[in-house]
Formats: structure tokens, sequence, C-alpha cells
């Protein structure tokens, strides 16, 4: 599960991130070769933050939406409702936050 924390704007480097301290990040604890200027002069490659630019519309998760519109479409045979999950679907809309595996 992942979190947005609104108005909060990304950290350039480790040493100004408010979500994690140098004590208790869980992304540099347990690596190698990690300097003291590292943590305070950039922020690791594998930060699991994700930046979200604002404005940016609203969050929604589309596939759900989609496959409620399959099952009317099934249940009550509405092409309509079809045809808006198929558009839901395709590549004309942009994803702000992928999917978590």
């Amino acid at each position: 599960m992942g979190i947005y924390i609104k108005e909060m704007s990304m950290p350039s480097n480790c040493f100004t991130c408010k979500v994690e301290s140098e004590a208790n990040c869980p992304v540099w604890i347990g690596l190698d070769n990690v300097t003291a200027a590292d943590y305070k002069n950039s922020r690791y490659p594998g930060c699991p933050l994700v930046e979200i630019k604002t404005p940016h519309g609203r969050l929604i998760d589309a596939d759900a939406l989609a496959d409620d519109l399959d099952y009317d479409d099934r249940m009550f045979h509405d092409e309509i409702k079809a045809n808006a999950a198929s558009w839901l679907r395709s590549q004309v809309n942009i994803t702000l936050i992928e999917p978590e595996e």
C-alpha cells in the first residue's frame, strides 16, 4: 500500500526528506558504500517516493471503474458502457501512480 501526502514536495536529497531520517530510512539501511555525503547530496535511485505533479486530475482507480462498466455490459447488454470501459483501458489516460504488485 502507498500513501499520498498532500502539499508535500519531493525532497531533493535524503537529508531533507520529511518521511524518514538518516537513522531509519528503509532504503539506505543495509546498503554498502553509502556515505554521509551521498545521504546529504542526493536521493537514492531506488527511492520509493514518486512525484505527482500539480495540478493533477482526480486520482481514481480507472481499472475498477472499467471492471464495473464491463459488468454492466455483460448483465444489461449496454454497449455504451462496454465502449467506455474500453476507452478507460486504452492509452489515452495518463497513469499518475503505477499499481503496486
